[in-house]
């Protein structure tokens, strides 16, 4: 048997995840405050763009053969109205390659 490096591993799918930002605090899933601002009920308030970053970071740890792209990043997350706004936070610390559906974001 091959000796697995880091511990176990677990078989998820995207499809299963419960979707959200969560509290670096208290763990929860925490709620959009204002256009700027994430809340959870533990009273942690952090920046949205922070907060999606940090998202982003994780992603890529549960699912390191998957692109970034908008669409799966504004699912992940499930936090912001419009994937237009996902897509701005995106794009101030990635790079964006391809066009339109085919798109996804890698570091700079």
């Amino acid at each position: 048997m091959k000796d697995i490096p880091y511990g176990r591993h677990f078989k998820y799918t995207f499809e299963e995840l419960e979707k959200g930002v969560k509290c670096t605090s208290c763990g929860l899933f925490m709620s959009l405050l204002n256009k700027n601002n994430l809340k959870c009920g533990c009273g942690s308030i952090e920046k949205t763009e922070f907060a999606i970053l940090r998202s982003v970071e994780e992603y890529k740890i549960l699912f390191p053969e998957k692109k970034i792209t908008t669409k799966s990043i504004h699912m992940y997350c499930n936090i912001l109205n419009s994937k237009r706004s996902t897509q701005k936070i995106l794009s101030k610390q990635y790079q964006i390659n391809g066009f339109g559906k085919t798109s996804y974001y890698e570091p700079f």
